[in-house]
């Protein structure tokens, strides 16, 4: 996997700390995390990954990255919060593009030409969410890097998709997830 640890510092030190983005504010129903420990974890972070398929049945398209890429910030967040896991789904540290389970058409790998390309992405900050779509019903709170990706949008409006999954959720590296009780 490709790592430009250098470009990725370099977006982050002009977009992080974003004086428009402070602690607590609250942005699409994501709150945001900004602290000094949060900013350093996520300047580390990798700005590019390999577009390849989803967990195998899905009909997902994902942007792959690093496997330990959100470590630091896991550990972070454990420091204050309990009975979290790490990722979503069990799955790497990937970027969502493509997903046929929240509405997106199914797409077959042979029609799907940027598969094995790497793609670049802007990491914009930490945030809490409360998933409010069905397909992530057994989540009482998520954890996640919003990012900023231009290539990936081209991709979704290539086939005549809307830029962002279902229309407005944002780009995200899911670092940890809450489970609701009893799932």
């Amino acid at each position: 996997m490709v790592n430009c640890d250098n470009y990725c510092a370099q977006a982050v030190e002009q977009q992080l700390p974003n004086e428009e983005v402070q602690n607590g504010q609250v942005i699409n129903n994501a709150t945001v995390i900004k602290n000094e420990k949060v900013q350093k974890a996520l300047a580390k972070l990798p700005c590019t990954g390999v577009l390849g398929a989803g967990r195998a049945g899905s009909n997902s398209y994902v942007l792959w990255l690093e496997k330990n890429c959100t470590d630091e910030l896991f550990e972070i967040l454990t420091e204050n919060e309990v009975d979290i896991k790490k990722g979503s789904y069990d799955l790497d540290p990937h970027v969502s593009v493509i997903r046929a389970r929240v509405g997106d058409p199914i797409i077959a790998e042979e029609d799907m030409p940027e598969v094995g390309r790497t793609y670049k992405f802007e990491v914009q900050y930490l945030a809490s969410v409360i998933p409010t779509n069905e397909a992530d019903a057994t989540f009482a709170k998520a954890w996640i890097v919003v990012l900023e990706a231009k290539e990936l949008e081209d991709i979704r409006t290539s086939r005549g998709l809307t830029p962002l999954l279902q229309g407005h959720h944002k780009y995200h590296i899911s670092v940890a997830i809450r489970y609701k009780e009893g799932c």
